[in-house]
Parts: structure tokens; sequence; C-alpha cells
């Protein structure tokens, strides 16, 4: 996929990036993409979403307990009028919103003729924002004429890769099947797919971290010593010998 999730540090650099914008339009660009990083919503949905339970399309429905999502089934990829949950933040976000002005669609976002709608013309302006912010997520590589050696085309963060870094901050806090209900997958296979294969090295981190928090400190003992309770001062019984040094 052309993209990754990116992190916190980078989203606070788009956000500021935002200022490249004339200044009439970065409001609610700053809002629309506030609203991309604490929902995972899509592009398209987000654009589309309506305080008007009745209407059309992608909803916010404030009535029960919890705020969640009405997706009518013309809009849904399974064919069914559904309820999706949605992450804390995002409700929060939208209750932030006084209730006088829960009318019409939750984001305007205003560009160069107006406000606009279209998915093409919002995603550039986003992308703009990206390279301004120095955020790259990927590359493509094009062959050139002559010589036909490849030549690397930098590819900057837009708005689904707010969407992959939602998606990422949640597969470590629920199981696949809640977390498919956040990113309003047809299929948990989907979901398991794209967020529950976690990188390597943010495992093994995230690993350290937790042994890290329930133990009094770093691992003790010399380099290439297997940790206290791995070594045979912590297993009684089993007679292990320190690992040499590679």
């Amino acid at each position: 996929m052309k993209g990754r999730p990116i992190t916190a540090e980078e989203f606070d650099r788009i956000i500021d990036a935002v200022d490249v914008l004339p200044v009439r339009q970065r409001e609610s660009v700053r809002l629309l993409l506030l609203g991309l990083w604490w929902s995972g919503l899509r592009l398209g949905e987000a654009l589309s979403l309506t305080w008007d339970r009745w209407a059309d399309g992608i909803r916010v429905d404030t009535s029960g307990e919890f705020v969640v999502l009405l997706i009518s089934a013309e809009d849904e990829k399974g064919g069914k009028d559904r309820e999706y949950p949605i992450a804390p933040e995002f409700e929060e976000f939208l209750l932030s919103v006084p209730k006088p002005e829960r009318e019409g669609h939750v984001f305007d976002t205003l560009l160069y003729r107006g406000v606009s709608r279209r998915t093409d013309s919002v995603s550039k302006v986003l992308v703009k924002i990206g390279e301004a912010a120095g955020v790259k997520v990927d590359e493509t590589f094009k062959r050139t004429g002559k010589g036909r050696r490849k030549k690397a085309t930098p590819v900057y963060a837009s708005a689904h890769d707010c969407r992959r870094a939602f998606g990422n901050r949640w597969a470590r806090r629920v199981k696949p099947m809640v977390l498919r209900e956040l990113m309003r997958h047809a299929s948990v296979t989907t979901t398991e797919k794209y967020y529950i294969g976690l990188e390597a090295q943010e495992t093994a981190r995230h690993l350290r971290n937790v042994m890290q928090a329930n133990s009094a400190g770093p691992f003790s003992g010399k380099k290439g010593e297997l940790p206290g309770e791995l070594t045979n001062k912590g297993v009684s019984g089993i007679n292990r010998k320190p690992l040499k040094s590679q």
C-alpha cells in the first residue's frame, strides 16, 4: 500500500503546516484533519458526515448513551443499515460542538472556490500540507527515458495515513473484532491483514516497555546474560549458563 501510519509527532507537524494555506481556509481544514485523526474515517466519509440522523449517507446519532454513526445500506459495503461505535476521543470532539450548531454537515472544508465535498480536490490540499510538513510515507519509482534508470518520487502524507494511524493505535488496545467495528470493515480478515500484523520493531518496543513497567527496572546482569528470572539464579532446578556475547 502507498502509505503508512503517521506518528503523533508527524501529525503535529501537519497541523502546523496548515498555515501554508490562505488564512480563510485554515480553520476548516485543521478541523477536518483533527476529525480524521480521532475518527479513522475515510476522507469521503468525513466529507459527507452529517448531523441530520434522517439524512442519506453517514450520520451522527447523539440520541443514545454514546454517540454512534449511522450508515445507510446504500453507503455501506455490506448493503445493510448499520450503527457503528466511535472512539471516545472522536465522541468528545463531536460533543464539543455546541448543540445549536449541530446541523448540516460536520465538516465544511473551505477551499479556493468555497466549501468542497470532492474527495479528489480536498485530498490534493491535504497532500500539499503533508509535503509542506515534510512527512514522507512512501516513494514510487519510475523509469527514465534514455538510461531506463529508476527515479524515486516521494509520496507525502494524505488523509488515509491518518486512518492508518488510527487503526494502528487502536490495534494495541482492543481485540480484532472490536477494531473491525471501529474501522467499519466488512470482514475481520481485512482488519487483521492491515492492522494486526504490526511492525516487529514497534512490537518489540511495546514488549520491553511492558516488561520494565512490571519489574524493578531494566534487565540486570552482565552483557549477554539472560534476565534474572530465566537464569539459574531465578529458576530453581534448571541449569542455565549465561549466553555468550555475539
